[in-house]
């Protein structure tokens, strides 16, 4: 590596940030340069925005082949998993540069969704876009996204990176069709046998279900959270160990008092049979 760095300068151009914002390469009390590291003119810079736009005009070609995707799509994910660690909690603006680029990026995965590997992409692209302030001319289209998040729903990664856009931009981004789908798709999800996949699901349904409705008292109702979302959340992030089986049972208990309390229309009633028995059929 140290004779030959010449051949592994992108590699180190993702390397040395990490350590560097460590606090490896640096004495403690000097300056941040996330400014420089992500600066226009930066390498860092160039190097992502060129492999972003790559990855893009590949994906937007006819009929693409995994075999001249994967490269991209790992160079990609490096950049998307250094960036954030980047610049400090307190200054997002550097990452402004990468917008419009990553945005590009989401529009051409949106069209390819039939390569679910694309999926993990596609949810650390909307954590990083998550953190850049933008208005709301800029946001990704709602209908975009509720594509997405039909054909990558079932991968934990992109359920991460959606939950946080959909927290930052608001669920009122969403039109009636989409308020339908997405829950439908969400819910469909509750029978996985992964965590993270059933957690975001309903984090995503909690976040839903507090958006702005168009009726006076479907706002009030709105409002508040839906008890079967909240009781079920605490069910995923309460762990598994012995002296937490008494909280487990209360929270299962209270499952079974708050679904009757709702219609058998509502998209909440639906959320016990898949939550709990992996299955479709409603309780009478």
């Amino acid at each position: 590596m140290m004779s030959q760095w010449t051949s592994h300068e992108q590699s180190l151009c993702l390397i040395i940030p990490k350590l560097a914002s460590a606090g490896a390469l640096r004495p403690p009390k000097e300056s941040d340069k996330s400014a420089e590291l992500l600066g226009l003119s930066s390498p860092i810079t160039r190097a992502a925005e060129q492999t972003f736009a790559a990855l893009t005009n590949v994906l937007g070609g006819t009929s693409p082949q995994w075999d001249l995707i994967e490269p991209l799509a790992v160079e990609t994910w490096r950049y998307l998993d250094v960036l954030p660690s980047l610049p400090p909690a307190s200054d997002r603006a550097p990452l402004e540069t990468f917008r419009k680029p990553l945005v590009s990026l989401l529009t051409a995965v949106s069209q390819n969704t039939q390569e679910l590997r694309l999926a993990s992409i596609s949810g650390k692209t909307l954590t990083l876009i998550s953190r850049i302030k933008a208005s709301k001319s800029d946001r990704i289209s709602s209908g975009m996204l509720c594509t997405l998040i039909v054909a990558f729903g079932q991968n934990p990664t992109f359920l991460t990176g959606a939950h946080e856009y959909i927290k930052c931009a608001g669920a009122d981004m969403f039109g009636d069709a989409e308020r339908t789908k997405i829950p439908d798709s969400l819910i469909s999800l509750l029978i996985s046998s992964v965590s993270d996949v059933r957690r975001y699901s309903l984090c995503i349904l909690d976040l839903l279900s507090k958006a702005k409705a168009e009726t006076p008292s479907e706002i009030i109702k709105a409002e508040t959270p839906s008890e079967i979302i909240r009781a079920a959340i605490r069910v995923e992030e309460t762990p598994l160990v012995i002296s937490n089986q008494r909280n487990l049972a209360m929270y299962v208990r209270k499952l079974g008092v708050d679904y009757a309390r709702h219609s058998k229309d509502s998209w909440e009633y639906r959320i016990i049979p898949y939550y709990c028995f992996g299955t479709s059929f409603t309780l009478s």
